[in-house]
């Protein structure tokens, strides 16, 4: 019953703050100046009322299209970002500014990277990156709004690094970091900060005064930490804080006054730490909290006044704890309380009245606890209670009057022991709803457990042991819309089980025992709309089982025993769309009602088809199953008259030795017609009669031998067939004569050797075929007439499969009727050779699978002018080379297959299609690790999973044997062949490039190879060669952003030793130095651009997708 209009009470809504702590949304809309529904600007300088006619204007446009366009974002990526902002992106922009991302960089790399930077930034984000110290200025000349690392095994920030961004940052987030300390110098410049997130780290402590310069800051985040204790003053200065994160750290105890800074932290987050007990002192300051979350700690005991001075409190986390009890006066001091989630504890009992004093509760979560029972009116008068979850307990019973007084609440029991439900157990309990009762032990329950004014919107008593349907108190619940008590043992629906229901609309009663339904049971629910009744033990259906239900769209009688269903049973079901019969035990067709759209009749004993008797005169019947019966070739004309409109038909599986064609000249709207897993052996001329909107025929697994000329002639709309799993050895000309709209046919697994006569091709009559399917057949060569080709007839063969046949050669033949071809598949035959321009000559070819073969070389004969290319599959062949110029080439390439063959090499001619996104799989062949290895190695550098490497191994030289590519160490490969190149060499952490000489300075230039090195500043020596040169040595530091240095005090004439020292962002030197040698002149600039600017250097090399 629902109470009267205006009496019933408002559920208040709840303070609660979202948990995602910092999160960036992006700003995608228009700024709030753009208000306008329509782009442009409209000029009005000539009129004299600009005001009145831009109110036409926006009017007329604003009526026509009816809603607001927002303008794109204020800020947008630069054009040719990837040039100037290497190694970071840009992913996007919004109104504050771009969004940047620097990925597996050093700061050397990224400094360099981001001068290139001179638009607004929303947020900068370094990811992945070898960098252990934040410090210097990469970010100094920037505008940035929010600043965020992530994964990134940072120690510390330098107290410089935020200087002249602190103008503009707000936000600051080190994630996934290992932060060994509060960075308080870092932080003291940025007064503008307001969100500050230390997620991950070594922090161990909180120094007094950390955040006296963020007044500001409204969210602070120091979580999976090490702090084990918090001082009286460590959030000292805080007067702005709202949100406070300090989960996943050792907290177990928190000092008096460790929180009175923080007046208005409306948000606490402790959960992940050890506290054993909770104590007033610990909340005593924050007195304008209202979300705690205290789960995943060891507390035992909650305490009386844990939250004595917490008054605005409204949601409570205590999951994941050690509680055994709730108590009475536990939540006394907690009146405005909302959600109290108690879920995954210890507790055994809740004792009388523990919740009378939180009144305004809307959630109780005590799920997977140890409950055994519930006291006498434990939920009493919680009037604004909106979800009580019990569930995973080990209630064996509800005793009386457990809930009482509740409105519009969400009920979960489930997954109990209970067997018992105690009468008025639910008392004044109005509009329950959802009542979740399923996986316990129930057998009834009685009508007596729910007063007059208890009902239920929602019942689900799934998986008990109810024996009748009889047995729920339906007569209670009058406002009910959905049961489901499927899984149970019910054998009946007795009669007066539903009492006159307007609003039940769902009924699930499968996988009971049902033997028996009273006649005329359901028609008192006057808005039923799907009742299941599958998966039971019905044997037969009578003509007034469900009388009238005008409203019933679903009815699934599927998986029973029916064997006879009387011709009227659904008659009366005036709506009904879809009707599900299928695996029952029917002998004949039951006669649908008139409305009925989808009937499914599959796995019966169905023998045959009435003529003129079945199908009423009018009907919407357009999908019809009656696969897995017993029609043979029973089916007479007229067996489906009066279906004119029928789309759908399945007659698969009904041992039938010939096409039923006569019984199908009715169907004259037949669009899909299956037939597979019959007995047909032969079609004959005119197999199917006139179907002349068929699109889809299926014939496969007939065990079909005999097509003859003609067999299709009728079937002008076909557009597939499927011929597959069949016993054909061959087919005639002429056989799909008529069949102008064919696009796809499915020949597989069958025991063809040809399509042609030399003369003519069995396929030249399908006009508008794309897609032929000749796999598992018994094809030795391709002959020029297999595929259809004509110089005045626009054939459109794209996709061709050949696979699992016997072809020992590829011939010119093969590209005969393929001008268009897309996609080609000849694995797994016998093909040892491709002759010559065969390949090549299928231009537009995109999708190549030779695997599985005998191919000894892939060379220049098959790899040329296949530029559409996209996939190559060469697996499991005997390769022993292949032409990896010519693949270079192929700029779609998605996918090169070439395991397991016997290539002892890696082609490094692949690595610049690798580094475009081309998957090579490599692995399987009886590698040489040489130094060709090392430009796939450098690439490898950068990426941050390798695993599609991980499977390839090294077979030799005997040092490197059996390691795996990608745990290769470059300096342990030799060089078998010439190769001076920069890209076979050892990378070093920097390389020089050519020196110069600049307003009569010495300038040295290098550029930085390794990005995935923790590299930072640089040191840069000059020093006589020749040790008796009294000339001076000259030294220069130089910062990460720098990439040259001038000298203006070396001697000319002396040769020098020029040396780069790189240095870690720790400041440690890095690895050795790199050194070049040069000799300084005095030549003029005019004498010196004419003689390579004045130097002589011995070695320049510049490694150009490494340019920084």
């Amino acid at each position: 019953m629902r109470p009267a209009s205006g009496h019933s009470p408002s559920k208040p809504k709840d303070n609660v703050i979202p948990e995602n702590v910092g999160q960036r949304g992006r700003q995608d809309g228009g700024s709030q100046d753009d208000t306008l529904c329509f782009r442009g600007i409209v000029r009005m300088e000539a009129f004299k009322s600009p005001t009145l006619f831009s109110s036409w204007v926006l009017l007329l446009v604003c009526g026509v299209r009816g809603e607001y366009i927002p303008p794109g974002p204020k800020f947008s990526c630069p054009p040719n970002w990837e040039v100037y902002f290497h190694p970071c992106t840009c992913d996007g922009g919004g109104d504050r500014g771009i969004f940047v991302t620097c990925r597996n960089a050093n700061l050397a790399m990224i400094g360099v990277g981001l001068k290139g930077v001179r638009k607004p930034i929303d947020t900068l984000t370094i990811e992945g990156a070898p960098i252990r110290r934040l410090y210097g200025d990469a970010i100094r000349h920037l505008r940035i709004v929010k600043f965020a690392v992530r994964d990134t095994p940072i120690r510390s920030v330098s107290g410089e690094f935020f200087h002249r961004v602190n103008l503009t940052l707000e936000e600051v987030e080190l994630v996934g970091t290992k932060l060994e300390a509060v960075p308080v110098e870092a932080l003291k410049s940025l007064a503008k900060l307001k969100v500050l997130r230390l997620d991950g780290g070594e922090v161990a402590e909180v120094p007094d005064d950390a955040f006296e310069a963020n007044s500001k800051l409204d969210t602070l985040v120091l979580a999976n930490q090490n702090l084990s204790g918090l001082s009286g003053d460590s959030f000292a200065g805080l007067r702005s804080l709202e949100r406070l994160d300090l989960h996943g750290n050792r907290l177990a105890a928190v000092d008096r006054g460790a929180f009175r800074a923080l007046k208005d932290v409306s948000f606490l987050d402790l959960s992940h730490n050890r506290f054993r007990d909770l104590k007033p002192a610990y909340f005593q300051d924050l007195s304008k909290m209202t979300w705690c979350n205290m789960s995943h700690n060891a507390i035992r005991d909650f305490g009386h006044s844990a939250f004595a001075r917490n008054t605005l409190l409204r949601v409570l986390h205590m999951e994941h704890n050690e509680l055994t009890r709730i108590q009475t006066g536990d939540f006394r001091t907690m009146r405005f309380i909302r959600r109290l989630y108690f879920g995954d504890n210890r507790i055994r009992e809740i004792e009388r009245s523990a919740f009378t004093t939180i009144s305004r509760i809307g959630t109780l979560d005590f799920a997977r606890n140890r409950l055994t029972s519930l006291d006498f009116r434990t939920f009493q008068g919680l009037k604004y209670l909106e979800l009580v979850d019990l569930a995973e307990n080990n209630l064996t019973e509800i005793g009386r009057e457990t809930f009482v007084e509740l409105y519009l609440v969400a009920i979960n029991i489930s997954h109990n022991q209970i067997a018992t439900i105690q009468p008025n157990a639910f008392l004044q309990c109005t509009n329950i709803t959802h009542l979740d009762l399923s996986h316990n032990q129930l057998t009834t329950i009685s009508g007596k457990s729910f007063d007059h004014l208890s009902d239920v919107t929602e019942l689900n008593v799934t998986y008990n042991r109810i024996g009748s349907l009889g047995h729920l108190p339906l007569g209670n619940f009058t406002g009910i819309r959905r049961i489901d008590a499927s899984h149970n043992a019910i054998v009946d629906v007795p009669k007066g089980t539903f009492p006159k229901l307007y609003e039940l609309h769902t009924i699930d009663l499968s996988w009971n025992e049902l033997r028996d339904v009273f006649p005329g049971v359901f028609t008192t629910l006057f808005s039923l709309r799907s009742l299941n009744l599958s998966h039971n033990a019905l044997e037969e259906i009578k003509g007034t089982v469900f009388g009238a239900i005008p409203t019933l769209l679903e009815l699934d009688l599927g998986h029973n025993r029916l064997a006879r269903v009387s011709r009227g049973a659904f008659g009366s079901l005036v709506s009904l769309r879809s009707l599900r019969l299928e695996e029952n035990r029917i002998d004949q067709v039951v006669q649908p009602p008139i409305s009925l759209n989808e009937l499914y009749l599959q796995g019966n004993a169905i023998s045959g088809i009435r003529p003129g008797l079945t199908w009423p005169t009018m009907n919407s019947l357009l999908m019809l199953d009656l696969s897995r019966n017993q029609l043979g070739d029973n089916l007479e004309a007229r067996a489906f008259e009066n279906l004119q409109i029928l789309r759908w038909l399945n007659l698969a599986e009904n041992n039938m030795t010939k096409i039923p064609a006569p019984a199908l000249q009715d169907l004259t709207g037949l669009q899909y017609l299956n037939l597979e897993g019959n007995g047909i052996v032969e079609i004959p001329k005119e197999g199917f009669g006139e179907l002349l909107v068929l699109f889809d025929v299926n014939l496969s697994g007939n065990g079909l031998r005999n097509v003859s000329v003609n067999a299709f002639k009728g079937l002008l709309q076909l557009v597939r067939l499927n011929f597959s799993q069949n016993e054909i050895r061959e087919i005639p000309m002429g056989a799909f004569r008529g069949l102008k709209s064919l696009q796809v046919l499915d020949l597989s697994h069958n025991y063809i050797e040809s399509l042609d006569n030399k003369t003519d091709g069995v396929l030249d009559d399908l006009l508008s075929i794309k897609v032929v399917n000749l796999s598992h057949n018994q094809v030795g060569f391709v002959a020029p007439k297999t595929f259809p080709h004509h110089r005045y007839i626009p054939y459109r063969l794209e996709e061709v499969d050949l696979s699992h046949n016997v072809i020992p050669v590829l011939t010119r033949d093969l590209g005969l009727g393929m001008q268009r071809i897309k996609r080609l598949n000849l694995a797994s035959n016998a093909i040892i050779d491709i002759r010559p321009g065969v390949i090549t000559n299928l231009s537009t070819l995109e999708e190549l699978d030779l695997s599985g073969n005998e191919l000894k070389q892939f060379g220049s004969n098959e790899a040329a002018n296949l530029t559409q290319l996209t996939k190559l599959n060469l697996a499991r062949n005997q390769l022993g080379s292949i032409n990896a110029d010519e693949m270079a080439k192929w700029s779609n390439m998605k996918l090169l297959d070439l395991r397991d063959n016997q290539l002892r090499r890696f082609y490094d001619e692949l690595v610049p299609q690798i580094q475009n996104g081309t998957r090579v799989l490599y692995n399987g062949n009886p590698l040489n690790c040489d130094c060709s290895l090392r430009p796939l190695l450098h690439w490898l550098l950068l990426r941050e999973d390798r695993a599609p490497w991980d499977n390839d191994t090294c077979i030799s030289p005997q040092e490197v044997a059996g390691t795996k590519i990608s745990d290769l160490d470059e300096r342990a490969l030799r060089c078998s062949l010439n190769r001076n190149s920069i890209d076979y060499q050892v990378l070093p952490d920097v390389r020089f490039r050519p020196f110069s000489k600049v307003n009569g300075e010495f300038q040295v230039q290098w550029l930085v190879s390794k990005q995935t090195e923790d590299i930072g500043d640089f040191t840069v020596r000059a020093e006589p060669l020749d040790p008796e040169d009294k000339a001076r040595s000259a030294l220069r530091d130089v910062s990460y952003s720098g990439r040259q240095v001038r000298f203006s005090d070396l001697r000319v004439g002396s040769t020098y030793r020029f040396c780069i020292l790189p240095r870690d962002s720790l400041g440690s030197p890095k690895g050795s130095e790199e050194c070049e040698t040069a000799v300084v002149t005095a030549a003029s600039p005019a004498k010196a651009s004419s003689t390579g600017l004045g130097f002589l250097a011995t070695f320049t090399v510049i490694l150009h997708f490494l340019l920084t």
